[in-house]
């Protein structure tokens, strides 16, 4: 039997749709404002989020000449921590956690150095100074996640009567009209962020969704080329992401590649974006193309098991037996129960269509995973037994009935070892 596999068969990958295993990401937003003692913005602060899940992770920004700065979070599920430091003032290191699909607003008071006093021996690390206003924005903010649009609606309403400056009110209230279908409300509140604060990415991002909604295309064009110069973090590169998915909805797989390569120049490490990628490739065949992609993909997201999975299938079509072997290895430390079964069903499916060399692979791989997996034994003697190598049929039908003799197929492989016998 030719025992070559074929390299048309990466079943993994193919079996079930892209689209069908990719989401939209949860990204989040945190509008921080630095401020001393004396209530005065600290423009330059040093900003570097890092996030001790995703290692390779690190966002680094500086404050506005209002103490301000957005920091964009792709993936809104993780923790991040925050080191914020400014000559003369100490340092604050402070954890934080975005909110799915929210933009939070906190105020950081940064203690000065004087005689006497050390690095990080200010204000407690994190603590919020809140105003009125504050207060009312970030209950409407609460209302939004307990999906209460209405009620976060009313209290952005309610701070932007007394205050028609507070630009994250303009921001969260443009994002309740886009959720209630009300585009042209949307609109207006984006552009008033805008003009309150130009060079704010979530501005250009708002005008961009309402536009969108408006369909008025070129106009949405423009605001996402001014977002991509103002910000190439985690927020651009999940819309373009996200937008990579829904052309994948609607099969447009060229245009889907085309956002998922934009989204990896803006953020080279968004492990989405190169998953979703090294699959695109993989299933095209170009498997030289998926492979960097997926060790980048490691590297990005070293517990993420697709990654491995795709690197291991990526060595194996380009013929890297060694390599094969090594990703197949680290797969197996992960769950070998779940792996073997996964080899075993395509080897079943390859086997009834007749793809006799390719099922004896995948069966072969079941077993290295999973050595107590008996059952697999009797579908490669069905190989061999078909593929008329007797020897190599009898040796795993009689280490099937060794292992599993109360298998309901037990009684079939009796009868084939006696036909191989006679």
């Amino acid at each position: 039997m030719n025992r070559k596999i074929s390299l048309a068969l990466i079943l993994f990958l193919a079996l079930t749709p892209l689209a069908a295993t990719l989401e939209a990401q949860a990204y989040g937003r945190l509008v921080l404002t630095l401020k001393n003692n004396d209530g005065e913005a600290l423009e330059g602060a040093q900003v570097v989020v890092t996030c001790p899940e995703i290692p390779a992770f690190k966002l680094e920004q500086k404050t506005n000449r209002k103490g301000m700065t957005t920091l964009a979070f792709g993936d809104a599920t993780k923790s991040y921590v925050l080191r914020i430091e400014l000559e003369g003032y100490a340092p604050i290191d402070t954890p934080f956690k975005p909110q799915i699909r929210t933009s939070l607003k906190r105020e950081l008071v940064m203690q000065k150095l004087g005689a006497g006093s050390a690095p990080g021996s200010g204000a407690p690390a994190g603590e919020l100074v809140l105003s009125a206003a504050d207060r009312t924005f970030n209950a409407g903010m609460e209302a939004l996640q307990a999906d209460d649009l209405e009620g976060g609606k009313a209290r952005f309403l309610e701070v932007l009567k007394n205050n028609p400056s507070y630009a994250s009110a303009h921001s969260a209230l443009a994002g309740v009209y886009l959720a209630q279908g009300e585009p042209e409300a949307a609109l207006a509140s984006a552009q008033k962020l805008r003009e309150l604060e130009p060079e704010n990415p979530r501005a250009f991002r708002l005008l961009y969704e309402a536009h969108k909604a408006l369909g008025n295309e070129s106009e949405a064009t423009k605001a996402l080329a001014a977002m991509k110069q103002l910000d190439r973090s985690g927020d651009t590169a999940t819309l373009i992401y996200n937008e990579g998915v829904d052309s994948l909805k609607v099969g447009d797989s060229a245009a889907a590649k085309m956002r998922f390569q934009e989204a990896l120049e803006l953020q080279p490490d968004f492990a989405p974006v190169l998953q979703a990628l090294a699959i695109l490739h993989m299933n095209e065949k170009a498997y030289a193309e998926a492979l960097p992609l997926a060790e980048r993909l490691i590297v990005a997201a070293p517990e993420n098991i697709r990654a491995k999975r795709i690197l291991y299938d990526a060595h194996k079509a380009l013929g890297n037996e060694a390599e094969a072997e090594g990703a197949l290895a680290q797969l197996a430390k992960v769950d070998p129960v779940t792996l073997s079964r996964e080899f075993y069903k395509n080897g079943v499916e390859l086997f009834n269509a007749g793809q006799l060399a390719e099922a004896a692979d995948q069966f072969e791989t079941a077993a290295k995973v999973d050595p107590s997996f008996g059952k697999v034994h009797y579908h490669l003697g069905l190989c061999y037994v078909n593929g008329n190598e007797k020897e190599l049929a009898r040796q795993h039908l009689e280490k099937f009935l060794e292992m599993s003799p109360d298998d309901p197929d037990a009684e079939a492989a009796r009868g084939m070892l006696g036909y191989l016998d006679g």
